[in-house]
């Protein structure tokens, strides 16, 4: 019998406070091309701050929820609190009560939702619709609502480095009244696309709904429902696709942003059951926030960020090869101590990237200095800066994998009636070699009455491994996963 190390609820707060509490520290890098911006970067405002913390604890204690020993587990936290956000807006009394046993709201309704659309202006790469002017209408006409704003052909891709789209829909049942909906709740043009559906119908909805989804999703997940999951006494959905696209970068964006396609070889991946499995395994160097103790390691790994979003991808294995995740005993308690103890705090990577800018600006003041002086002066500053820098030099193996998963959450949310509300969720997480795209699309519905010198440490994921990608600025946690199996 194999005995494994167990970590403590205090020792889960200490190592998840450091990792989450702090703002999951890693660099905001400007692209080697550009100037970094001297734009100071603002604070999410403290709505904001609650209802990220109020989507992670949501999102985090259904991830917790899930048993699956064998496959991989993935969920979107900002997906998850968007669509049941957007249900609790639009539902009837007798929905919003089933919701309310679920979901401890840190917003009063009359601010609740002009902060969705911030909040999702805040973690996205272009600003909500009606994030502007809070122009609190769900419908532009007073009557039957009427198809608005379609998804595009293509979702929005801002940069080519780094994209983070979401879209909202709404479906009300035909034989449902307007009345079951408080028309100042939602800020006008946030939902794109709100329609009447017949429910009783449910092959041809559920042919609508996912052609939707496939659309927001830019064909990244096309077979969202099936017959089977569109209830028949449902009498209004909500839905949510989150589109999430960024490379790996490199310190500053002035080092090597990628993982070496040439350095990815066939490794063995010890699976969760024990059984070996052939990966694609990815190596590269390279100077990141990394931390460990005798129970755990974890890194962050940065992506090239654009304007004041920053987005990073967090990493834990346990310390030991012999020691497996559960032996990490993670908990909602331990969790949700953590959640509630957390705020923003302007992470070093700010001061970093702020103090580039500064230092850049005042030698291009310099009438004595020339280009090549300002730029020879800059990398001087640039190698001061690392020299200084915290983390280490971390030698890093990665499975390239695509992952996809499918699953009914309404079973895993604390509290929820099934008789009132169901929610499912598909993702897809990819990671190569030159970054990462992610998906998630999720359904809610209310029914009826019912180069800096040798490494330092090494993280070698050859066996199952827990993964967050998050937001950094507001602390939202986009995805959040367990990969048991990269080969499936």
């Amino acid at each position: 019998m194999e005995v494994y190390q167990t970590v403590t609820i205090e020792e889960m707060k200490v190592w998840l406070t450091i990792i989450l509490g702090l703002g999951l520290l890693s660099f905001a890098p400007a692209r080697a091309d550009e100037e970094p911006s001297t734009r100071p970067t603002p604070a999410p405002s403290a709505d904001v701050r609650a209802m990220a913390a109020a989507g992670n604890e949501l999102g985090l204690k259904t991830f917790l929820a899930i048993k699956n020993d064998e496959g991989n587990t993935i969920v979107s936290p900002a997906s998850l609190w968007s669509a049941i956000t957007l249900l609790r807006a639009v539902g009837d009394e007798r929905i919003d009560n089933a919701i309310d046993q679920a979901v401890t709201w840190p917003l009063p309704a009359e601010r609740r939702y002009a902060a969705l659309a911030d909040w999702t202006a805040a973690i996205s790469q272009t600003p909500a619709p009606g994030q502007a002017d809070h122009d609190l209408n769900l419908f532009a006409d007073k009557g039957d609502p009427k198809p608005r704003d379609k998804v595009p052909d293509k979702a929005p891709d801002a940069s080519p480095d780094a994209s983070l789209a979401m879209h909202q829909a709404v479906w009300r049942a035909k034989q449902s009244s307007k009345a079951g909906i408080d028309e100042h709740r939602l800020p006008n043009g946030f939902v794109e696309l709100s329609d009447l559906a017949d429910f009783t119908q449910t092959e041809p909805f559920a042919k609508i709904a996912n052609a939707w989804v496939a659309k927001a999703s830019s064909g990244k997940i096309d077979s969202m429902l099936n017959a089977g999951e569109v209830k028949e006494n449902t009498r209004v959905m909500a839905a949510n696709v989150l589109h999430f696209r960024a490379r790996w970068a490199g310190q500053f964006g002035t080092e090597t942003d990628e993982f070496s396609a040439s350095a990815t070889t066939p490794e063995t991946f010890a699976t969760s059951t024990g059984r070996a499995v052939t990966v694609q395994m990815m190596h590269h160097d390279m100077q990141i926030e990394y931390d460990e103790d005798a129970s755990i390691k974890w890194i962050v790994l940065p992506y090239y960020s654009v304007g004041n979003r920053q987005y990073s991808m967090v990493l834990i294995l346990p310390a030991k090869p012999e020691n497996k995740l559960d032996d990490l005993k993670l908990t909602r308690e331990s969790l949700s101590a953590l959640l509630k103890s957390g705020s923003f705090v302007r992470s070093w990577e700010f001061e970093i990237s702020d103090r580039i800018a500064a230092n850049t600006e005042r030698l291009k003041k310099d009438p004595a200095l020339t280009p090549e002086d300002v730029e020879r002066n800059s990398d001087e500053f640039l190698k001061t800066l690392k020299r200084d820098l915290p983390g280490k030099v971390v030698s890093i193996s990665l499975p390239r994998f695509t992952v996809r998963t499918h699953d009914d959450l309404t079973g895993s949310i604390p509290n929820l009636s099934k008789n009132f509300a169901s929610v499912i969720q598909s993702t897809m997480v990819a990671v190569d070699e030159k970054g990462t795209e992610a998906v998630a699309a999720t359904v809610t519905s209310g029914l009826f009455g019912g180069g800096f010198g040798g490494p330092e440490a090494s993280f070698r994921a050859d066996r199952p491994f827990l993964f967050l990608i998050r937001e950094n600025t507001t602390g939202s946690i986009i995805f959040i996963g367990r990969i048991n199996d990269p080969t499936k």
